[in-house]
């Protein structure tokens, strides 16, 4: 290997708060796997949540019916992506963006994967550090962001090269 090779990847400081959190469930919607990041986002620990309902971490009763419905609307559609409140394990609601995903296993096992971001740390970190830098700089996608007035205030190197800027 060369020493001025650019590595593949770059470690994350551990200590850091996540910048996205990984959950597994089961159909019926009981936690099967829980993740680091998971824990430093929403305080609970795998022994805390990994068994139960997936609504254990949702906030007052009144959301709990509400995330049934999106169940449903989950089940229907292969998944589902938006905005949810969830309980920290001290008792603040965080706003996050949720992703779930169906998964098929080999022994036609089904499981949904729980990506859940912080808005909160989104929106302050979005256009200053590691968040932006990771979207910009490692996606292999075209990305330009505006500000309110529609003016272009930052383009990825994947986007510069496809229209030329």
């Amino acid at each position: 290997m060369h020493t001025n090779e650019a590595a593949l990847a770059e470690p994350v400081n551990s200590s850091e708060k996540p910048d996205a959190a990984i959950a597994m469930l089961d159909t019926e919607g009981t936690v099967v796997g829980w993740t680091h990041a998971a824990r430093q986002l929403v305080g609970y620990t795998a022994q805390e949540v990994v068994g139960r309902s997936a609504a254990h971490v949702l906030p007052p009763p009144e959301d709990v019916l509400r995330a049934a419905s999106y169940a449903e609307q989950c089940r229907a559609q292969g998944g589902w992506s938006g905005t949810v409140a969830v309980r920290h394990r001290a008792g603040h609601t965080l706003k996050m963006t949720l992703r779930l995903s169906l998964l098929w296993g080999q022994d036609a096992s089904t499981r949904w994967l729980v990506s859940v971001t912080d808005i909160g740390t989104l929106s302050s970190e979005a256009t200053n550090g590691p968040v932006r830098e990771s979207l910009l700089a490692r996606a292999p996608i075209g990305i330009v962001v505006h500000d309110l007035q529609l003016r272009c205030t930052l383009v990825n190197d994947v986007m510069e090269h496809h229209v030329g800027v």
